[in-house]
C-alpha cells in the first residue's frame, strides 16, 4: 500500500498506523493462509511490514543519501527487486524488502537507472536466498 495513497484517500498518517488498523481488524480463521505479509514502502523512511506468521509490524529503514539525484521511479525499482525475490519462494520476506530498499535507495542517486554489475551479483544472490542457506553478504 503506497504512502500516498494512504495519505490522501484513506486520512493514515504513518505506516505503522496503517498496520495497527490491520491488526485491529477481525479477519476470520481463514484469511492467514492467503495473506503472509502486509507490505507498505514508506519512501525515504524504508518499509514497514506486517508479517502474519508473527503478526508483528516490523521496521527496515532506507539508508540516507547525502544527496538524492532523482527519485522518480525508486518506488518502481522498490516493487520491481521486492517481486523478484518474492517470486523465488524461498528468501525470507526481511532479507527481500532490506534489498528492496537498497535498489531503490540506489536508484535515488542517479538519472534513470543503470545497474552495475558489483550491485547486481551482491543483491541477485539474496533475492534468492534461502533461511536454510548460509548467510548472504550484508544480510
Amino acid at each position: 500500500m503506497s504512502k500516498d495513497y494512504l495519505r490522501d484517500n484513506i486520512s493514515i498518517a504513518t505506516a505503522r498506523e496503517f498496520l495497527e488498523r490491520i491488526q485491529e481488524r477481525q479477519w476470520g480463521e481463514d484469511w492467514h493462509q492467503w495473506v503472509k505479509a502486509f507490505i507498505c514502502p514508506w519512501g525515504s523512511d524504508g518499509v514497514y511490514y506486517l508479517e502474519m506468521t508473527d503478526a508483528t509490524i516490523h521496521h527496515i529503514p532506507a539508508a540516507q543519501l547525502d544527496c538524492v539525484v532523482e527519485s522518480n521511479g525508486a518506488g518502481d525499482s522498490f516493487i520491481g527487486a521486492s517481486l523478484a525475490g518474492l517470486s523465488s519462494g524461498i528468501a525470507p520476506l526481511h532479507l527481500v524488502l532490506k534489498t528492496a530498499c537498497e535498489v531503490a535507495t540506489f536508484k535515488c542517486s542517479q538519472i534513470g537507472f543503470k545497474l552495475p554489475a558489483d550491485k547486481l551479483l551482491k543483491w541477485q544472490p539474496r533475492l534468492q536466498h534461502s533461511e536454510n542457506d548460509d548467510k548472504v553478504d550484508g544480510a
